[in-house]
């Protein structure tokens, strides 16, 4: 991405991986090992002035993703404890009475039989 914003502005660029990255890039499809770029060094307070800029904008992107994953989070938040709330009202207002019934009913039926 920097490269082809360098090339843009007319700045040559040499890429040179590092280490065995080259032949990593080819087998894998990219590689980790990090590339190095080389700029003609006339041109090279320009490069440093477009990579700078470029740096911003993506920073810029990145904190307006943050702040929108944040707002989604926000109301997934929401909507999972209206959930939540229903779930427990629907423990305390069916379930617990069902086994109290039963519970009652089993003792009941115990005694009975002891009578």
């Amino acid at each position: 991405m920097i490269e082809s914003q360098l090339q843009q502005h007319q700045i040559p660029v040499l890429k040179k991986h590092r280490g065995a990255g080259g032949y990593v890039s080819i087998y894998m499809g990219r590689s980790n090992l990090g590339i190095d770029l080389y700029v003609p060094s006339a041109l090279l307070e320009k490069a440093h002035e477009i990579i700078k800029v470029y740096k911003e904008e993506i920073e810029t992107d990145i904190d307006e993703k943050d702040e929108v994953e944040e707002k989604i989070k926000g109301d997934w938040e929401v909507s999972y404890n209206k959930k939540r709330r229903i779930k427990i009202w629907i423990l305390i207002l069916f379930i617990i009475p069902g086994f109290t019934w039963i519970i009652i009913s089993m003792i009941l039926n115990l005694l009975q039989q002891f009578i």
